[in-house]
């Protein structure tokens, strides 16, 4: 599993920032438990391609990177304000 999303990350154009599917629905989708995707998700961690953000999920290249729907609606928010 950990080498499939390996080229996952590789071929799909994934952009820092960018939110990775929560655990629970990266175990259906391989068919493994959510302990499986956690291991994996922690090898990718250490190869530092992506990084968990508590409370909020995994991110592709780590927290420094990290944008979550709720990071792009308080920016959309705050241009609204900004401009009237």
């Amino acid at each position: 599993m950990t080498e499939a999303l390996r080229k996952r990350f590789e071929t799909s154009g994934l952009v820092p920032g960018q939110q990775l599917p929560s655990e629970a629905v990266a175990a259906d989708e391989f068919g493994v438990s959510k302990g499986t995707v956690r291991q994996a998700f922690q090898l990718l961690a250490a190869e530092q391609l992506i990084a968990a953000v508590h409370g909020e999920g995994w991110f592709v290249e780590g927290p420094d990177h990290a944008r979550t729907r709720a990071d792009d609606v308080a920016d959309a928010l705050r241009q609204e304000i900004a401009t009237g």
